[in-house]
């Protein structure tokens, strides 16, 4: 903000030039690193298959479905047992959905994608991608699952 005025009788006025140039160049550079945010999120990477992974501690079959159906839920997972030793894990955010069984037995679990929308999901010769949200969902998920099964 300017101020502009003679000294004895001053009067306040504000040079919207430089304050609309100035909200223009924010504007820009808020608009750029949204795009650079989105360009990183979107970006192919390999889709990731948690195989073996050992749970903490010891528990039945039984407690085993209950540790991985409660550890779907902080994150918003829809977990629906198909049969024992196999459970099903739904998620949607925003426009996005991945959808993955989780296979286990009462020492190990393996989380394998099963099918997903609006996240880009694309086989070639160098294998499955996916843009990288997936790998985080997962992550999470196998990270909820083993702090499930030590309690």
């Amino acid at each position: 903000m300017l101020f502009q005025g003679a000294v004895g009788n001053f009067v306040p006025t504000i040079n919207t030039g430089s304050v609309m140039h100035r909200r223009t160049s924010l504007h820009a550079f808020v608009g750029a690193i949204a795009l650079a945010t989105l360009a990183a999120c979107g970006r192919a990477t390999p889709v990731q298959t948690v195989q073996d992974s050992a749970f903490l501690g010891q528990a039945s079959l039984q407690q085993r479905t209950q540790q991985i159906i409660y550890a779907g839920l902080p994150n918003g997972w829809i977990m629906e047992e198909r049969r024992p030793g196999l459970i099903r894990g739904t998620l949607s955010v925003r426009r996005a959905q991945v959808v993955v069984d989780v296979t286990y037995d009462a020492t190990r679990f393996t989380i394998g994608y099963v099918t997903s929308t609006g996240l880009n999901y694309q086989e070639d010769a160098g294998g499955m991608v996916i843009q990288g949200e997936y790998a985080r969902w997962v992550n999470n998920l196998q990270r909820q699952i083993l702090i499930q099964s030590k309690l």
